[in-house]
This record gives structure tokens, C-alpha cells and sequence, in this order.
């Protein structure tokens, strides 16, 4: 509605006091609807609406938490040799079956501080919750930029399985047989400002993810203008040359 896309922006977030609180108020939600499940003894994974499923991610998130006994699963972001191991809240998993699991997420959620427009539940994560606890042996699991990439690291010829010179499926059953061979298993709209650029670009990469390499050719769907406009195509053009941190 009218608050979403005239007060969701980063941008907006960070010029009005309405939007500060507003932003901190919703994603601190999503922190608060995980906990709420794994107290009731539920697992529980929550995914930003800024994301698009490529194949079935429980699997791989499943995997982390009972094969290596991650705490939490959340994405990685993207950044330079000391954010390697930075979380991404665009999704955040978590089971009671790990005895760490409702401490970590009791003790993030009274760090939850509407007055500070700088208190953002990433933050406070990656930098005051996971380094203390991965100190003391627990695993915050963050998924790798080849699970999920965002749109400074997605690419469709490394994150999209090729599937040959027909269109995705000819019946329901083979669709979903093939979809399930992407590489990728979601692509998450992190480093797009506002609402509008954010469904731009994920509605490019559904679109492709339904293509054949021949349909896709060797630059894939052109993006619209507004995807240009607010999301960061400098540094993905650099990430895409370089193949590191644009400010490694």
C-alpha cells in the first residue's frame, strides 16, 4: 500500500522518523515470528517477500540445522574480506531441537531499540551476536552467495540450470522436476532500493529461470529502467568483472 512503497525505501527509511520506525518495526517483526515458533517447540524459517524460490530450499536449510547443527540459518551479505561471514535477515531458520537456538533468539530480540535508527536487527546480529557466539562454538549458519545470491552476485549462467532449447516443462510434473535443477535455490533483492526495483528485478529473474539457454542467449533479459535507476548496478558490474568485493 501507500506506506510500503511511499515509506519502504531505504532511502525513505533513512530521511523521515516515520520511516526509521517504520522499517525497524517490521523487520524486527520477522525476529519476533521465528522466536514465537520455536518457543511453541516449532521450526520455523521466515523469508523476506523480496525474494524469489528458484527450486525447494528446505532441504538445504534443513541440512544446516540438523546435519551441522547450525543455531541459526540465515543468508550471507555481500561485502569485503571482513564481512565474509556477514548475515543476511532475508531469511532467518531456527529449530528447539538446538539447545542454543531460543537463548540466541531471546537475547536478539531485547536488543530491538525503536528509538535508534541505527539498531537494525542485521546489524545487531552480524556484529554483536554471531561473532560472540561463533567465539563460543555455536554455528549461525549463513547461506553462500551460490545458494542465494542477491542481485549485486546473481548471474544467470552460474545460478540458473540450462534446459536446452525448450521453454521450462511441457506438464506441471516435468516443470517442477527441472526447477528443482537450478543451481540457485532463491535469489534474494538485496542491494535494490525501492519497492518497484525490487519486483523489476525479480520478476527478471523469474522470467529467466522459465527461459532455455537458447531463449537466454548470452546476456540473458534486459533490465528494466528502473532496475538501473535504484539498484546498485556499479558495484554488480564490478563484481561481475572482477569476480570479488567491489571494495576488496
Amino acid at each position: 500500500g501507500k506506506y510500503t512503497d511511499d515509506e519502504g525505501s531505504y532511502k525513505t527509511a533513512y530521511d523521515s522518523n516515520f520511516g526509521v520506525k517504520l522499517r525497524q518495526l517490521w523487520t524486527w517483526r520477522k525476529v519476533k515470528a521465528v522466536k514465537t515458533l520455536v518457543d511453541a517447540g516449532y521450526a520455523a524459517m521466515f523469508v523476506d517477500a523480496s525474494t524469489v524460490f528458484l527450486r525447494d530450499m528446505r532441504e538445504d536449510v534443513l541440512h544446516e540445522l540438523f546435519d551441522h547443527e547450525a543455531a541459526l540459518v540465515t543468508l550471507s551479505d555481500f561485502g569485503g574480506a571482513s564481512e565474509q561471514h556477514a548475515t543476511n535477515t532475508g531469511l532467518i531458520a531456527a529449530t528447539p531441537a538446538n539447545k542454543d537456538a531460543a537463548r540466541i533468539l531471546r537475547t536478539w530480540l531485547k536488543r530491538e531499540d525503536l528509538e535508534d535508527k541505527d539498531n537494525t536487527e542485521q546489524g545487531v546480529l552480524t556484529w554483536e551476536i554471531a561473532p560472540k557466539e561463533r567465539e563460543n562454538g555455536v554455528i549461525i549458519k549463513a547461506l553462500t552467495q551460490v545458494q542465494a545470491p542477491n542481485y549485486v552476485t546473481y548471474e544467470f549462467k552460474s545460478h540458473l540450470k540450462s534446459n536446452g532449447d525448450g521453454k521450462l516443462g511441457k506438464n506441471e510434473k516435468q516443470r517442477g522436476e527441472e526447477r528443482q535443477q537450478h543451481v540457485a535455490g532463491l535469489v534474494h533483492a538485496a542491494y535494490c532500493g525501492c519497492v518497484d526495483a525490487k519486483e523489476s528485478f525479480m520478476s527478471r529473474v523469474y522470467e529467466e529461470s522459465k527461459m532455455s539457454a537458447k531463449e537466454l542467449g548470452a546476456r540473458g533479459l534486459k533490465p528494466e529502467k528502473i532496475e538501473e535507476k535504484d539498484c546498485d548496478v556499479y558495484d554488480r558490474k564490478k563484481f561481475l568483472n572482477m569476480g570479488r568485493a567491489p571494495w576488496d
